[in-house]
Protein backbone atom coordinates (compact mmCIF):
# COMPACT_ATOMS: atom_id res chain seq x y z
CA UNK A 1 0.00 0.00 0.00
CA UNK A 2 2.59 2.26 0.78
CA UNK A 3 4.53 1.38 -2.27
CA UNK A 4 1.43 2.33 -4.58
CA UNK A 5 1.27 5.57 -2.36
CA UNK A 6 4.62 6.73 -2.71
CA UNK A 7 4.72 5.86 -6.73
CA UNK A 8 1.28 7.30 -7.73
CA UNK A 9 1.26 9.80 -5.11
CA UNK A 10 -1.61 11.19 -3.23
CA UNK A 11 -3.61 14.35 -2.91
CA UNK A 12 -2.57 16.13 0.32
CA UNK A 13 -5.23 15.61 3.23
CA UNK A 14 -7.46 19.35 3.23
CA UNK A 15 -7.18 20.97 6.88
CA UNK A 16 -9.84 23.60 7.39
CA UNK A 17 -8.67 26.05 10.93
CA UNK A 18 -11.07 26.59 13.32
CA UNK A 19 -11.29 28.98 16.09
CA UNK A 20 -10.84 27.43 19.66
CA UNK A 21 -14.98 28.81 20.54
CA UNK A 22 -16.23 27.28 17.41
CA UNK A 23 -14.83 23.59 18.47
CA UNK A 24 -18.46 22.30 19.41
CA UNK A 25 -19.87 23.46 16.31
CA UNK A 26 -16.33 21.26 14.28
CA UNK A 27 -17.26 18.12 16.49
CA UNK A 28 -21.44 18.04 15.53
CA UNK A 29 -19.84 18.48 11.90
CA UNK A 30 -17.23 15.78 12.60
CA UNK A 31 -20.37 13.80 14.33
CA UNK A 32 -23.00 14.65 10.98
CA UNK A 33 -20.44 13.15 9.00
CA UNK A 34 -19.26 16.45 7.24
CA UNK A 35 -16.04 16.88 7.69
CA UNK A 36 -13.88 15.58 4.93
CA UNK A 37 -10.05 15.96 6.16
CA UNK A 38 -9.04 17.31 9.44
CA UNK A 39 -10.03 20.17 11.49
CA UNK A 40 -7.51 22.31 13.58
CA UNK A 41 -8.59 23.94 16.40
CA UNK A 42 -6.38 27.28 16.75
CA UNK A 43 -6.61 29.63 20.19
CA UNK A 44 -6.21 32.73 17.56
Amino acid sequence: MVGIAQSRGLPPIPVTNEPLHMADAALNRLKDGLVTGRIVLTAA
